[in-house]
């Protein structure tokens, strides 16, 4: 076995290679299956002459020829007929089990037309009599042009079955059309979407789609693209142009759950916005609250007015407990409301307040019950499950003006990934489901998406704040739930509130005092709030019942305070959001780092955003809710210093 390589330069003559639109000259490869060395040097030699660029391997025996197909990847053979122990009848068969045979040429000196013919049959592209040499260079350049030919109409072929499956396959509808809009293909996506609607296929397309198809081939682009109903399914149909055949693609996509998933989130960032400012208004709304409650309390408790003076300020009093109740409303929908949680079995919570709920709903509506029994605990607050059960009746009350039936179910369910995938807000597991149904007016679509924002409400002017269903998402939202609505107009509604299944922790309760001068005491307290009215209130509540007081209105100018006093100052009362770049959190890290006995309560219209994963704030003994009463200040103080 050897190789030789012609270096001669290409000529107009050499092989071409097909690349991107032009003719270019490489070296073929070249395998001589011959047993003389002298014929093989003639094949060469001929080749040379006609200055074909080649480099060739010669080989005679049956494992050089296997070798050298393997191995040197020839682009053409040129095989004598006959060898010791070898044909070109075998050469063939081995060739044509190749993957991508190679050319074969015939090159003998006999001149028997059996083998001639046989050879041909089995596969040879040409015979070559060795006495006729000067058409071998000819005839190995029309083999590799041909074997070229056929590659590339393989290739072609392969390209239109690709092609061809391209449709057919997609999971997505496809529709061809032709010049004049007539629907000439559709695959079976599209036939599957036709046959969901009850139509044919031509049916669902869109009605200018002619005009569009037509536009589209006229200018070459490819621009066009709408979103259509197709029955309860939403469609983004895309055209596209083939102008080499005057034909039109037409691709429908099913974007339902996509519209839907975009809807929720703008829902969600929606109710999030409004959130935050019901949060922020209620938070400063609940300092002047406390000014006003604490006044009020003490001038009645102390007995300041009496006489005709007195029936106004008990007014007062009971105004701004209404408006207590109305800022811890938007404080629920806000999420922003302390809670406090304990292990709750939610067939007991809905029968703790059945019978106020027969007296709210009235004798023409009919209350039903369906429990599943033994369900597993939910860790919430009581009062507040009791609020979503409320405010979710009084909202069906309204809606049945002429009675009617209400059901209230619970049952255990798992979240599955594809339910998220539905509800955005939704998170897999294991929850308790509260159902609440009605046979009531039911919600128009446009209404739905509102409903759960604070003020919106449909019902006459004076009946209602628009809070109650806004209180039902922040309380769900603030348990880690969902709320889901079912509802059509004139078919009742549906509202579905999901809660995590499992006990948690509880909490003590914030009990007041029953008696202020059980909360009495000789220490003293540093008080640190930014509004001065609200200070002095509570500075004057403990100086009142005994307490030593010293006051700053921030964190900076309650350090010097601090330092200047330490040893004699037992409690940090400190509000935990103040303005500048110290929060009551921070205050009280630097002050307990150089006073490590120093107790500390925490007070805030709102704590939720305060919270953080390794510290804990606890109801009546390290955190006061603002607005509080005169009597829960003097008692968290008292329990604090004790505890």
């Amino acid at each position: 076995m050897n190789e030789v390589a012609a270096t001669l330069p290409p000529t107009m003559n050499s092989v071409e290679k097909k690349g991107s639109g032009e003719t270019s000259a490489r070296t073929l490869r070249i395998l001589i299956l011959e047993d003389v060395a002298a014929d093989a040097e003639l094949i060469q030699r001929e080749l040379r002459r006609a200055q074909i660029a080649f480099v060739a391997r010669c080989v005679e025996t049956r494992e050089g020829y296997l070798q050298g197909l393997t191995e040197f990847a020839p682009d053409i053979v040129l095989s004598d007929f006959s060898m010791p122990g070898f044909s070109a009848i075998e050469a063939l068969d081995l060739r044509n089990d190749r993957p991508d045979p190679p050319p074969f040429i015939l090159v003998t000196g006999s001149q028997s037309e059996e083998v001639a013919v046989q050879c041909m049959k089995d596969g040879a592209d040409d015979y070559i009599l060795k006495a006729t040499l000067k058409r071998l260079p000819s005839a190995l350049l029309n083999a590799i042009k041909k074997k070229h030919a056929e590659r590339e109409h393989k290739q072609a072929e392969l390209a239109i079955e690709k092609l061809a499956a391209f449709p057919r396959l997609n999971p997505n509808p496809i529709f061809e059309l032709n010049s004049m809009g007539t629907l000439n293909y559709c695959n079976q996506a599209a036939e599957e979407m036709a046959r969901s609607v009850g139509k044919a296929p031509s049916e669902i397309l869109p009605e200018d789609i002619v005009a569009v198809v037509q536009e589209c081939l006229r200018t070459g682009k490819s621009n066009w693209r709408r979103e259509d109903a197709l029955g309860a399914r939403i469609v983004s149909w895309m055209v596209f142009p083939i102008l080499s055949s005057q034909l039109a693609h037409c691709y429908a996509v099913d974007i339902t759950e996509r519209v839907n998933l975009e809807a929720q989130l703008r829902q969600s960032q929606k109710l999030e916005s409004i959130g935050q400012l019901a949060a922020g208004i209620a938070h400063d709304f609940n300092n002047i609250l406390t000014i006003v409650g604490g006044y009020s309390t003490m001038l009645l408790e102390e007995k300041l007015v009496e006489g005709p003076a007195r029936e106004p300020v008990e007014q007062i009093a009971l105004a701004t407990q209404r408006a207590v109740n109305l800022t811890r409303q938007l404080l629920l929908f806000s999420r922003k409301q302390v809670m406090q949680p304990s292990p709750l079995d939610l067939n007991d919570v809905i029968g703790s307040v059945t019978k106020f709920l027969r007296r709210i709903l009235g004798a023409d509506i009919r209350l039903h019950f369906n429990y599943s029994p033994h369900l597993p605990a939910i860790h919430g607050d009581a009062g507040m499950i009791e609020q979503i059960i409320l405010n979710l009746a009084v909202n069906a009350r309204d809606a049945m003006p002429r009675g009617g039936s209400l059901t209230i179910g619970t049952n255990t369910i798992e979240i599955n990934a594809q339910h998220t995938r539905v509800n955005s807000e939704a998170n897999t597991g294991a929850y308790v489901c509260l159902r609440i149904s009605d046979t009531g007016l039911g919600i128009p679509p446009e209404t739905l998406s509102h409903i759960f924002e604070p003020f919106f409400t449909t019902k006459e002017v004076g009946r209602g704040t628009g809070l109650g269903l806004a209180t039902v998402y922040g309380i769900v939202k603030q348990h880690q739930g969902w709320v889901e609505v079912l509802s059509e107009p004139g078919k009742g509604s549906t509202f579905r509130v999901f809660l995590p299944a499992g006990p948690g922790a509880d909490e003590p309760p914030d009990n007041e005092c029953e008696q202020t001068e059980n909360c009495c005491g000789t220490e003293t307290v540093l008080v640190v709030e930014d509004e001065p009215e609200l200070r002095a209130l509570v500075c004057q509540i403990l100086r009142q019942h005994g307490y030593t007081t010293l006051e700053a209105g921030s964190g900076p100018e309650a350090i010097p305070i601090w330092r200047q006093h330490a040893d004699r100052i037992h409690l940090l009362l400190t509000d935990m959001v103040m303005p500048g770049n110290m929060t009551g959190r921070e205050l009280a890290g630097v002050l307990k780092a150089e006073g490590p006995s120093l107790k500390v309560i925490y007070t805030s219209g709102y704590s939720a955003e305060m919270l953080a994963n390794d510290f804990v704030f606890k109801r009546g003994l390290n955190f006061l809710q603002k607005p509080y009463h005169p009597h829960a200040l003097l008692k968290v103080v008292r329990d604090c210093l004790d505890s």
